[in-house]
């Protein structure tokens, strides 16, 4: 059961991240429908905040860091 349960997470994982990169609204609805009848959405929200949020954050705090070290402020009108 253990490895069942395994494997039923490392595929939900990947069609997850793959509705995510493709922005396949149907494939999200369906991994999360899934991810909701195992009671299992703390996977799903570690996959978005692994997947979509952090590379957005790394991109505007290295712009950030890079505005700053060019000597210019993002927010100049």
């Amino acid at each position: 059961i253990q490895s069942a349960s395994v494997l039923l997470d490392a595929g939900l994982g990947h069609c997850f991240i793959d509705g995510l990169n493709n922005s396949d609204a149907s494939v999200l609805y369906n991994c999360l429908r899934a991810y909701a009848a195992i009671d299992n959405s703390k996977n799903a929200e570690e996959i978005f905040r692994t997947t979509i949020v952090a590379p957005l954050i790394h991109k505007i705090v290295g712009h950030e860091t890079s505005a700053d070290a060019a000597g210019t402020s993002g927010d100049e009108l």
